[in-house]
């Protein structure tokens, strides 16, 4: 890279200075090709400024290294919370497939992932609790995230601290989003008390809340995939990947 560099540089210097010539002997003729000029001063301007190409060379690679850090830091963190470096492995890269098919960018996939596995809200306990797969629920809370404008670690930390409990605190912000309220989750045979504490069983009433939210934002990523911000996302991710 450093060689590259050293020998564009001379190369594009000479342009420079070939089209400051340009410009200048266009200066003479009249006053009348002012604004010319000025676009000619400009493009030996630009010539100069192609020498910024060596440099996105340099920031290529040393993008590349940070990325590649980025990774190995996901994969350390992710094998931590879920006790095997084989299967942080696996994960990531089903975390980094999701991301490219989707709206939403790895680092926030990563992180919202790691709340879910913080609640332990994956695997068995995932099914029992929403009878969703790990699979099935991240693309639920994704179409979600998608649907409300929510953050998508936002909407794993609610649904994280709905199972870990705290129902009272996780409905209220839900119903804040528009996600599920205390009447829907009524009318799906979920029992509150008078003070509105959760009577009925943790699972029945996670599983009542996803199933609302499944229906109500169920193809959220999709719609939002297609719009400019999405497709931009995406190939964002995509070039990450490469």
């Amino acid at each position: 890279v450093i060689h590259g560099k050293d020998l564009a540089s001379g190369v594009f210097g000479s342009i420079s200075n070939n089209l400051r010539g340009i410009a200048g002997a266009a200066a003479a003729p009249t006053r009348a090709l002012g604004g010319f000029v000025d676009v000619l001063g400009k493009i030996g301007l630009a010539g100069m400024g192609l020498s910024a190409i060596a440099s996105g060379i340099a920031g290529i690679a040393g993008g590349m290294v940070s990325g590649n850090a980025e990774m190995e830091r996901y994969e350390t963190q992710l094998g931590t919370l879920l006790g095997s470096a084989d299967l942080a492995k696996q994960r990531l890269a089903e975390l980094a497939k999701f991301g490219a098919e989707t709206p939403f960018e790895l680092p926030e996939i990563v992180r919202a992932e790691k709340i879910l596995l913080g609640f332990g809200l994956a695997g068995e306990k995932a099914m029992k609790l929403t009878g969703k797969s790990s699979t099935e629920l991240r693309t639920i809370l994704g179409d979600i995230a998608a649907g409300t404008g929510a953050t998508f670690e936002e909407i794993a930390l609610n649904f994280g601290k709905f199972s870990a409990g705290a129902t009272g605190e996780a409905i209220s912000r839900l119903q804040e989003l528009g996600i599920v309220t205390r009447e829907q989750l009524t009318e799906m045979g979920v029992k509150f008390s008078k003070s509105g504490e959760l009577v009925s069983p943790l699972p029945q009433a996670m599983a009542a809340a996803v199933k609302i939210a499944q229906s109500k934002f169920g193809g959220g990523m999709d719609k939002l995939s297609k719009t400019f911000e999405g497709q931009m996302s995406t190939l964002a991710d995509n070039f990450n990947a490469a």
